[in-house]
């Protein structure tokens, strides 16, 4: 079941972004293991009051988590090209899932509600960005027939601040 994260859900939500940095860090990827502590409780409290934090629950826990946001201004620079023009599209940030649930589809529901809440706002793409070295996320975006569009950088990210970005439209 997905639905919206309350703030009730923040220590499980905080649970599985560290499943992620875990998983991140092991595969190679700096992608939220800077100095920054992004994304940090304070980052998805936020997502949490501005309604664009969601859960996948199973047996009433926590297992998966996203942001659905609007525009990303940084996507106003792109090395490449994007499938649509303007800022008729959703963002999807810090989508992690908890470490004992990974390969069983949590992440990939997350993104298909996604496509389901774009269109009942009537937006018409999705787009997300990920670290080079982010496979899983990667893998996710091409089977679910996101285009990789190019890459942007992240000019508030010091370390490693080049994203691929993916755009599919809905």
């Amino acid at each position: 079941m997905i639905r919206k994260a309350t703030l009730l859900d923040i220590k499980e939500i905080m649970e599985c972004v560290e499943d992620a940095r875990f998983y991140l860090k092991k595969s190679g990827s700096k992608q939220w293991n800077g100095d920054d502590g992004y994304p940090s409780k304070d980052d998805l409290c936020k997502d949490i009051i501005n309604n664009v934090c969601y859960v996948n629950i199973i047996d009433d826990r926590v297992v998966g988590v996203c942001a659905y946001e609007g525009i990303e201004p940084e996507y106003d620079d792109i090395f490449g090209n994007w499938l649509t023009e303007g800022d008729d599209y959703i963002t999807i940030h810090r989508i992690c899932t908890k470490e004992e649930y990974r390969g069983r589809g949590v992440a990939k529901e997350l993104m298909i509600y996604a496509e389901e809440y774009a269109r009942s706002i009537n937006k018409k793409s999705i787009r997300i960005d990920t670290h080079p070295m982010n496979l899983a996320v990667q893998h996710l975006a091409k089977s679910l027939n996101y285009t990789l569009c190019g890459y942007v950088m992240y000019h508030r990210i010091k370390d490693e601040p080049k994203r691929l970005i993916f755009e599919k439209i809905v």
